[in-house]
Formats: C-alpha cells, structure tokens, sequence
C-alpha cells in the first residue's frame, strides 16, 4: 500500500492524526493524486457506509459554508492548508460521495435534520489567523496561540476557550453571553473588543479592554470589571489581581499592527485603508469596482505589491502605476 492511500484510508476511518491529516490536505493540493482518489473511492464504497453520522453531517457543513457569498470576494493569504482553495474542489468531492453514501444506506428522519441544522461544527484554530465565529464575532490570533468552541457553541451562552493571545471583537447579544476561557479564568462579556493575554508559560493573564464593558473572575466570582483602556492582570498561581487605568490599549495592541483585515468592504474602502497604511496613493477607475465586496486578510506583512495583485486576481481586474499612483482598473475582457 502506497503512502497516500495509507493516509486517504486513515483519515476515512477516523485514525489519522492532525500531522497526517495535514499531509494528506497538502498532497490533494497539489493535484497529482485525482485519478488515485476516484480509485480509492470506488474501493472503499463499502467503508463509507460505516462511518458515523456526526463526521458525515461535519463535512457537509464544512463544505457548505466554504461556497462564498453573492458580490462578496473571499481571500485570505494565510488561510490553513486544510482549507484551502486549491484543494477545496477535491475535498468537496470526496466529502459528498461520503454524505451522499452515508445518507442512502442511513436516511435520516426529519427530526433529526432539524437537529442537526440547529447544531454548530466545533472549532479548533492554531496559529496567526483571523477567524470568524459563528455568531459574527472575530478573533485574531497571536502566533502559538489556540482558540476552540464546542458544538454548543451559540446554545444558551457563547464559550470558547484561549490558550496564548488573542483580539476579540464581540457582537452584541444580551440573551447569550461571550465567555473566554483561559485555564481557571473567564472573561464574561455581551458586546465589546477587548485582547486576551494568557500564554501557558506566563504567570499572569492580562486583560486589556478597547470597547465596552468586561467581568473577569472564575466560577466563584468576579474579580473586577473593566472598561475601555483598562486592564486587569490576574497571577495564574495565587489569582490576586491588579487593575490599571488610563492603559494604552494601542500599544498593548502592537502585535496585531502589522495585520491587514478586510472584513466584507468595498473596494473604496480597501483602497483608502492601503493607502493610509503604505503612503501611497490607490485609484480605482471603476464604478462597479469601487462597489465590490472584499473579505480578506493579510497577517504577515505582506508587500504593497502582493496584496494589490491578490486583490485584482480575485476582482478580474488589473492594476498599473503612474506617477507613483497606483491604479486599478477592470480588465479588459471583463469589460466586453
């Protein structure tokens, strides 16, 4: 048996680890391997059947929610390999003959799709990143740090749970409350942007608020509660804490100030906030371009350069400089 059917196997049955799963992802990718993937799945029709009806419905929704919007452009330069566009078509179609199998041997009963519908994929997120939560919060991740939800996500209270750093930006929800976990700690809020510090190897967690209104203390208690450019560090070991006022929350935010995040604006927009951001000026020469939709994010420094063509790739549209002026403009056999 040869290494990627091995792989392709092990992650149908369930027995792969993330290491090997991530192999297998960047073997799809690179697209020498969809005449071997047909094989192997008319080979292991019979295994399909078997495997449970959670890792069957994750997928589809996995897929699901991968399908971008009407008028709205998804990019992201630093997105996970597992996710990534250039295997996305490969993946979806291993994924649907695994649903599609699953279901004909397995019909499921009405009750049970309405359950299902109701319930969220649980989320797991290493690393750099921009993520979007299921209830339209976003975090951005620090490097080595972790972020994960339950399925229950969304039912009754918001909870994810940090290991290392992250900006949270929490949309408003006063039947259900965001809660951060890190350890024994909780950050409990509704509707607010605040950064969490709270690296394994530090003694303190930190919390630093940029809007609104924070609680952090345990399942006991609240320690204090925090407002805008305030901050409360709690001691992992003995749990005394200290506030400070009057924080520069920009500064403690400076490792997220080289990220570049677009979350679903126009291309006016963008324009403007790259131009601000690299001093140089962006034209667009398009009124329908100008009106276009960019979900992106670009977290490492990405070049004036790359992050222009990233976006023209996307848009079908080009781009020149004149007199140090850059300027984009709808392709030309777009425009026919």
């Amino acid at each position: 048996m040869d290494h990627f059917t091995k792989l392709f196997n092990q992650y149908l049955n369930n027995q792969a680890t993330r290491k090997e799963e991530d192999e297998l992802w960047n073997m799809i990718a690179t697209g020498k391997y969809n005449e071997q993937i047909k094989h192997l799945i008319d080979q292991v029709k019979p295994e399909i059947v078997k495997l449970d009806r959670n890792k069957s419905n994750e997928i589809q929704k996995y897929i699901l929610a991968q399908q971008p919007e009407s008028k709205v452009i998804f990019i992201n330069s630093t997105i996970r390999k597992r996710k990534a566009i250039k295997w996305l078509g490969v993946a979806a179609a291993i994924a649907l003959l695994i649903v599609s199998f699953f279901w004909l041997y397995n019909p499921p009963t009405q009750d049970h799709i309405q359950k299902q519908q109701a319930k969220l994929i649980p989320g797991d997120f290493y690393g750099r990143q921009y993520i979007d939560l299921p209830d339209g919060s976003t975090v951005i991740l620090n490097d080595s740090s972790r972020l994960t939800y339950k399925a229950s996500f969304g039912e009754g209270s918001r909870e994810v749970f940090l290991t290392g750093e992250g900006y949270f930006d929490i949309k408003h929800d006063t039947a259900n409350p965001f809660i951060v976990h890190t350890g024994k700690l909780k950050t409990t809020v509704l509707g607010t942007a605040f950064n969490v510090k709270a690296y394994d190897n530090q003694e303190q967690v930190i919390v630093t608020v940029t809007r609104g209104k924070v609680a952090v203390g345990d399942n006991e208690k609240v320690y204090d509660y925090i407002l805008p450019d305030e901050q409360l560090a709690v001691n992992t070991q003995t749990y005394d804490f200290k506030k400070t006022t009057n924080t520069d929350s920009e500064q403690v935010l400076t490792w997220k100030s080289e990220f570049l995040i677009f979350d679903e604006i126009t291309m006016e927009e963008v324009a403007q906030i790259i131009s601000k951001r690299f001093d140089k000026e962006v034209r667009i020469e398009h009124e329908e371009l100008k009106k276009c939709l960019i979900k992106a994010t670009f977290l490492d420094g990405e070049s004036l350069e790359h992050i222009i063509a990233s976006i023209c790739r996307v848009t079908k549209a080009t781009y020149k400089t004149e007199n140090e002026i850059i300027i984009i403009e709808k392709s030309q056999e777009d425009s026919e």
